[in-house]
């Protein structure tokens, strides 16, 4: 992954991956990050994820996730960056399960829809 230290965008949608490598620190400067479609059931993404510095955009939407760990926001620099993260189509079934998201602080799009927490319908 040194190679790729100029990496600013990387799309993993659809490869049945299951979880991340903790070594996606190692992307200094990727800055959106697509892994819809997948079998992402591991809420260890979210602090695996926090660590990447740069990154602004971020995209879980259709996998199995349902709650976002408190403690990939403790730091402060955690997502310091992220502005637009796509939760769509996944398992949140309170607001609960995404409070997190109301302490990152540069955050101006969260997409929800399809997910239990809006109703049977998945948007109410």
């Amino acid at each position: 992954m040194d190679e790729l230290y100029n990496l600013r965008e990387l799309d993993l949608s659809g490869n049945d991956l299951k979880g991340l490598p903790r070594e996606m620190y190692r992307f200094r400067s990727l800055e959106k990050l697509y892994l819809d479609n997948n079998k992402i059931d591991d809420t260890n993404v979210f602090i695996i994820m926090a660590a990447v510095s740069h990154l602004r955009y971020l995209s879980l939407a259709y996998n199995f996730l349902s709650n976002i760990p408190q403690s990939c926001i403790e730091d402060s620099g955690m997502y310091p960056l992220l502005q637009c993260l796509d939760l769509s189509f996944n398992y949140f079934g309170s607001e609960d399960d995404v409070q997190v998201v109301l302490d990152m602080s540069r955050l101006e799009k969260c997409m929800l829809y399809g997910n239990p927490l809006l109703g049977p319908s998945g948007e109410d």
